[in-house]
């Protein structure tokens, strides 16, 4: 069994990564020749978005979703593939999500002005 720990200082998280890559299998059965996105936003829901992203990615997962631009860029480190931010971001966040080659959404014109 391949393991992986997550800890802070309040608590310790062990991972099953062949649970993980059960899972997975398990989806793609299900869902054959789609693609697939991984929502790993708020640090992959506590249990490290990068050490998540990372294995997926070595698993064949190519699209990941992600909350915020720093989130964003904190996995685009350790992952091939694309990356959208599924919250808005303005002005200068657009231009940084550009330059890291990031996807995100635009839902007013508003967003475009600033």
């Amino acid at each position: 069994m391949k393991t992986q720990e997550n800890s802070n200082l309040d608590n310790i998280i062990n991972i099953n990564l062949d649970n993980l890559k059960h899972n997975l299998k398990v989806i793609k059965s299900k869902c054959p020749n789609k693609r697939i996105m991984a929502i790993i936003k708020a640090n992959a829901y506590g249990h490290g978005s990068k050490m998540i992203a990372k294995e997926l990615n070595e698993l064949g997962i190519k699209n990941f979703g992600v909350a915020t631009l720093s989130e964003a860029l904190e996995i685009r480190k350790k992952i091939f593939g694309n990356i959208l931010i599924l919250n808005p971001i303005l002005g200068e966040e657009m231009k940084k999500a550009l330059k890291k080659d990031v996807i995100f959404t635009i839902s007013s014109k508003r967003e475009l002005v600033h």
